[in-house]
């Protein structure tokens, strides 16, 4: 067999190292540098990803193979008994994915709603830096960035607008703007998945919250290339978290 069986336990063991050691080692970690943790968090979990997908391939590889060279019907299931744990790991390839689509499901719904909902109520405010501005109206200061008809874009609400000077809301500006630079939704969409997945892994849990801390981090830091630190520690303080 041609098939690099002693492969699977090593990717599942590198799989079950990084979900053992990412709670413990990054946590609180490089928050200094945000940028690098976030690429440290989502190395790690690309890694294990790539392994787990290895460890399948490769089982899969090895079943091929066998129905492929085992043409003798009793050597044939004498072959699979022995490799049980391959057809195991066959089934529990096809439950997750089914379990993926199960818990998947209503996330996509939940964002196609919003979506259409802010694209329904928002309205245009200008352009900043090639950016669509959007004023929504909420009684309390919000801002976020997002896509609207499928392009980036900034929402404000009224209140914060009514609330903030001039050089606090282009702090804020900056700052979402930051988040659009650094793909950060797309980032948060893949932490938050990986938590709905594997709810009851730690290494998850801290995946999605260090991730949502460190996006905010470094939008921070491109802001600060813009504006004062002061400006923009002003305007954060007057929105909600």
């Amino acid at each position: 067999m041609n098939a690099p069986i002693l492969y699977i336990p090593l990717a599942i063991e590198w799989v079950i190292l990084i979900t053992a050691l990412m709670p413990r080692l990054l946590v609180g970690m490089f928050y200094n540098v945000p940028r690098f943790a976030l690429t440290l968090w989502f190395t790690y979990f690309i890694s294990s990803v790539l392994a787990a997908a290895a460890a399948i391939v490769i089982t899969f590889w090895a079943l091929l193979e066998l129905l492929q060279y085992s043409a003798d019907t009793k050597l044939l299931a004498g072959e699979v008994g022995s490799q049980l744990g391959l057809w195991l790991m066959v089934s529990v390839s096809g439950v997750a994915i089914a379990l993926v689509n199960l818990r998947t499901e209503p996330l996509v719904e939940e964002a196609s709603v919003a979506t259409q909902a802010l694209a329904a109520t928002a309205k245009p405010l200008g352009v900043f830096q090639k950016v669509q501005l959007y004023e929504v109206a909420f009684p309390a200061p919000l801002a976020f960035a997002t896509k609207i008809s499928s392009k980036p874009a900034i929402v404000i609400s009224n209140s914060a607008l009514a609330s903030m000077g001039k050089g606090e809301i282009e702090a804020i500006y900056w700052h979402e703007l930051g988040h659009i630079r650094g793909h950060h939704n797309l980032l948060k969409s893949v932490a938050r998945l990986v938590s709905l997945l594997t709810p009851n892994f730690r290494a998850s849990k801290f995946f999605r919250l260090e991730t949502d801390h460190l996006v905010e981090l470094t939008a921070d830091n491109f802001a600060k290339k813009h504006v004062s630190e002061k400006t923009l520690r002003s305007a954060r303080e007057k929105f909600l978290e």
